[in-house]
């Protein structure tokens, strides 16, 4: 195995773990936000690997799901931005997860609704919208 491999299937299985320890209450979120491991996480969404990449979504759907403080840490590293290109893949799991993040961050404070409204003159909500006429209705429901 070449070293590109044995790196990429570490990266795999720390994600994997990072999952795990991710699923659970906002005490085991606030435990992988301290990992300060976010802003690497959501770099990976741009990852050509489809496993890192679908392993990121779930790891953040996770951590979306926390506290408001949580959730504005994973802005705050760009996470609207990495869902909003997710939001384009041609892959529809990949679309789904994405919208299940950008959908926790929704349901959040008023300012969190807020960055999702103004992205780029409401390029997620317009792409919402596009997704109820276009999509398999299983990818837009929350």
């Amino acid at each position: 195995m070449n070293t590109y491999s044995e790196n990429t299937e570490i990266v795999k299985f720390t994600l994997w773990s990072i999952l795990y320890l991710s699923d659970g209450d906002n005490v085991q979120i606030e435990e992988v936000l301290a990992l300060d491991c976010n802003k690497r996480i959501v770099e990976l969404l741009a990852s050509p690997d489809p496993e890192i990449q679908f392993t990121c979504l779930k790891i953040i759907g996770n951590l979306l799901s926390g506290l408001d403080h949580q959730v504005q840490m994973l802005i705050d590293v760009g996470v609207i931005e990495a869902l909003a290109v997710i939001l384009e893949s041609k892959k529809k799991a990949m679309r789904k997860a994405a919208t299940w993040g950008l959908s926790n961050i929704m349901a959040g404070n008023h300012l969190h609704l807020e960055r999702i409204l103004n992205y780029k003159d409401n390029a997620i909500i317009n792409k919402f919208f596009h997704m109820i006429d276009h999509d398999a209705v299983e990818v837009i429901v929350f």
